[in-house]
Formats: C-alpha cells, structure tokens, sequence
C-alpha cells in the first residue's frame, strides 16, 4: 500500500481529505512546523492551519511549543488514531442501521411482481442474505446444495432467526439413483425458492422469492421473482407435499 492509498483509506474511515494528507505527512516525516508541513502534504498554506486545528481538536495531532516559540506539530500514534477511526465508523453505522431498520417499508401495497436480473452468480448470496434480514421469526428454502454451506453462515449470523430446509430425503435419492438418475444434479439445476415468516399450522408466509439460474449463452444470470405468485399457495403445496410422501423431508438447520 503506497502513501495515496493510505490517504484514501482514512478518507473513508472519515477523515477528511486535508487532515489525512496532513496526518499521513506527520507520520512519514516526524513533527514539523505549518510552512513545510503544506508543502510535504501537498496542501495550500493557507488551508494547512484549519487541517491542523481540526486535528488537534479531535486529539490526532498534538501542539508543541518551541523556543522560538513557532507552533510545530506531531502525530499521535497511528494504532490510536485507527482504534479512534473505526469506533466511529461503526458506532455511525449502528446508528444509521437502527434508523434504516425503523423506518423500512415492509408492508408492499404494490401487487405486481418484484424481478431481480443479477449478473453473476457470485452475487446471489447477497441478494439472499437481504430477504433473510427482512424476516422476522423464520425462513424456509428449498435450494440446490451449493446454496447449503451459504444458509448455515447466514443461521448463525442471524442466530434470531430459525431455518428450515426443504429437501430430498435419503428414500428419494436412492429411489433416483436406482432409476440412473442422480437427483442431486438434477436439484441443482432447478429453481431455489425461499419463504420467509412461514406460519405452519396455517401453511402461509409473508414472502416467497424464486431464483432461477439462466444464462443469455456467455453471461451467467440470476433471475428472482418476489411474490410473483400467491406466495400462500407456494408454501402451502410445499409443506403438504412434505407431509403427504417420505420423498420430501422438512428440517430445522
């Protein structure tokens, strides 16, 4: 990492441009007075002495005295600084997280259906992870096993949520693999559905979304239909599905 990344690295920890381009320079070249200090950093003079109050305001540059008495500055310590830097990073994001989090809109009046076109299959996972941070109590998906280790993550980071998983029971793998089918890729190439706040006694949930792998012949896609049909209906005929055949197995990870 070379002296601008490092600048730009404090820029988005929340120092300002100026301030870390002074700080960086106290750093690299020891403590030094405002006229050469601007001209190491790289800033205007007369801006250097608002960068050097600003960071001794917030305790990242310290002011000394000299005999002659000329203001010459040092930097605190970099791990001091960086400690400070990421606390209010995260405590900014915690409050801007729990303002999102209050003020989200979770009652869709909106009937037609919700169409994600993700490029990549490697962002898929995200898109997922959204819709589980949505839920409130539950999460049931039905999803090929590449998808498998991806929902244990996400039911220990969201250790408040419970997951359920639909899938292949042990009888009806065999019973394909004793017809030459294998039904773990046959599983892997069909749509992964997701329900969220599934009540089970009542087989109806908030929200069902569908990923469907496609490609458009070089670009692999991912397509997801929220609510694009009666959700109710959706995990209704699932969850009897499991109740009526050995085939299915409903599970709580």
């Amino acid at each position: 990492m070379n002296e601008k990344e490092v600048i730009d690295a404090l820029v988005n920890l929340g120092m300002g441009t100026g301030e870390a381009k002074v700080y960086v320079a106290l750093v690299i070249r020891g403590p030094e007075s405002a006229t050469p200090l601007s001209k190491r950093a790289g800033v205007p003079q007369p801006k250097v002495y608002e960068y050097l109050r600003n960071l001794v305001s917030v305790g990242y540059v310290s002011e000394l005295e000299t005999s002659t008495r000329v203001k010459v500055y040092e930097a605190i310590s970099p791990s001091v600084v960086m400690e400070d830097l990421r606390t209010t990073l995260e405590s900014k994001a915690e409050l801007a997280e729990k303002f999102l989090n209050e003020n989200v809109v979770t009652d869709h009046k909106s009937t037609q259906p919700l169409v994600d076109f993700i490029s990549g299959f490697d962002k898929v996972p995200r898109r997922i992870e959204d819709l589980i941070a949505k839920a409130k109590k539950n999460v049931l998906y039905l999803s090929s096993k590449e998808y498998n280790s991806f929902f244990e993550r996400m039911r220990d980071k969201y250790n408040g949520i419970e997951f359920y998983q639909l899938h292949a029971s042990k009888l009806a793998i065999g019973y394909f693999e004793a017809s030459g089918v294998d039904l773990i890729q046959l599983l892997d190439i069909q749509p992964s559905v997701l329900f969220t706040d599934v009540d089970f006694e009542r087989k109806t949930c908030r929200e069902s979304s569908v990923f469907t792998p496609t490609t458009d012949g070089n670009e692999k896609f991912m397509v997801i239909f929220r609510n694009s049909f009666a959700p109710n209906y959706q995990v209704k005929l699932l969850l009897s599905i499991a109740e009526m055949t050995p085939m299915v197995e409903l599970r709580r990870i």
